[in-house]
């Protein structure tokens, strides 16, 4: 096992993430807003942003935080859950923060392709 990375969706210059390096060495994937406007070129650079962090990306192993924009994170998470069911993983490790403790806390996410959610 290599040395872990953490990939935080969008980063906050006001918030210290410090404490997630425990996981592995960070990894800010984005710091641009998604825009509502179709031919955005903010869009471009997100989508790039992504492609990037995801080709350094192991489910394996790796962690993803959500910080920012839902969109943005939500755009990191499909990527990550497509490359993990296309490696045969079975969980993403996301870190959620847990204001009580003041700590990251690893929370699996458990996949399994075509039973993620119930087909209508």
């Amino acid at each position: 096992m290599g040395k872990t990375n953490v990939f935080i969706s969008q980063e906050n210059k006001d918030l210290d993430y410090s404490l997630a390096e425990q996981y592995g060495a960070i990894n800010f994937v984005t710091y641009t807003e998604f825009s509502p406007h179709k031919e955005s070129l903010a869009n471009k650079r997100l989508y790039e942003d992504i492609d990037t962090a995801m080709d350094k990306f192991s489910p394996e192993e790796d962690f993803i935080i959500s910080s920012g924009n839902p969109i943005s994170f939500s755009l990191l998470f499909y990527r990550a859950f497509r490359k993990a069911i296309l490696k045969g993983v079975d969980k993403l490790n996301v870190l959620v923060w847990n204001k009580y403790k003041k700590t990251y806390v690893i929370t699996p996410i458990q996949i399994k392709e075509n039973t993620f959610f119930k087909e209508n």
